[in-house]
């Protein structure tokens, strides 16, 4: 099997409390942070913490909420096993934006070779089709699969190249954002195995197979290599509850996002110009939006 789950990224938003409020939650759970002279990620102010981890907050929007960013430097330099650091942030009502786990090869169970060669020939499942592959500077090599705007993504690569130390040491990542991150990090906590149901994630995600006569590619049996790899586990799913967005929350959104630019056009070309991109719109409406219409209005079509 796989050596120890890793959490190598974790980030989400805290809404449920004033800012000052929450940063000051926020200092008595990690310590003392160097706050610094410019913002980002469209917050106005912004601090560093364990010397990668980031925090971001803006008075001026406090629905936006205080977001924290901590990649694996951080998440090590914090003192803090994951579990506990993922714990506290729940406990301050944290909302996961992102969070990768990792699991590593350090005996030689997977070969890059032979992945690549299972992802060229399309000899696996997985809900995703698209892949890519990497040649690093280091001199190794990285297989993505999926997309990585999406909300889950792969990525398999040589870590003892990318650290340029000897030996071998595979790296697999899942990285999950938005809601399938933060149901993720929910189900986990039910959990007293997080390895194996994160690997159970895994072979669900991608099930590499091994060929078969079989024209159905998914009664092909797992290749020794990954079921060995993701201790023999039962693949599963992760589901995502289903985000039922209401006309106040795409206010929010609006507000908070878009008011600047939108203020930016309409004082460049006027209203006329903000009202044709309205126009166009209208032909992109999914039923989502016009169910958002009809809930307010009892319109429920467009003309």
């Amino acid at each position: 099997m796989s050596d120890a789950l890793q959490v190598d990224w974790l980030a989400g938003t805290i809404t449920e409390k004033p800012i000052g409020e929450t940063l000051d939650a926020l200092g008595q759970f990690l310590g003392e942070w160097q706050e610094l002279e410019y913002g980002g990620r469209g917050y106005e102010c912004s601090a560093v913490i364990f010397g990668t981890g980031r925090i971001f907050w803006s008075y001026a929007h406090p629905r936006m909420g205080v977001h924290v960013s901590f990649p694996s430097s951080a998440i090590a330099a914090s003192g803090f096993e994951s579990q506990a650091l993922i714990a506290g942030f729940v406990h301050l009502g944290m909302k996961f934006t992102r969070v990768d786990f990792a699991m590593d090869d350090t005996t030689g169970i997977l070969n890059l070779d032979e992945i690549t060669s299972a992802v060229k020939q399309k000899t696996f499942v997985s809900r995703s089709k698209k892949w890519t592959q990497i040649e690093n500077e280091s001199g190794g090599r990285t297989i993505n699969l999926g997309v990585r705007s999406s909300q889950t993504f792969l990525r398999i690569y040589d870590k003892a190249k990318e650290q340029k130390i000897e030996g071998h040491w595979i790296r697999v990542e899942l990285e999950l954002k938005d809601e399938r991150a933060d149901a993720a990090i929910r189900e986990l906590l039910d959990e007293t195995d997080w390895s194996k149901k994160v690997a159970s994630w895994l072979l669900g995600y991608v099930d590499f197979k091994a060929c078969s006569s079989d024209t159905n590619k998914s009664r092909w049996l797992t290749v020794d290599w990954w079921a060995q790899f993701l201790g023999f586990v039962e693949k599963s799913r992760l589901h995502t509850p289903k985000c039922v967005k209401t006309i106040d929350d795409v206010i929010e959104w609006l507000t908070d996002q878009c008011a600047p630019s939108l203020f930016v056009v309409w004082s460049a070309f006027g209203s006329h110009k903000i009202q044709m991109m309205i126009d166009m719109a209208a032909a992109r409406l999914k039923a989502k939006h016009l169910g958002m219409i009809q809930s307010v209005t009892g319109f429920a079509g467009v003309g």
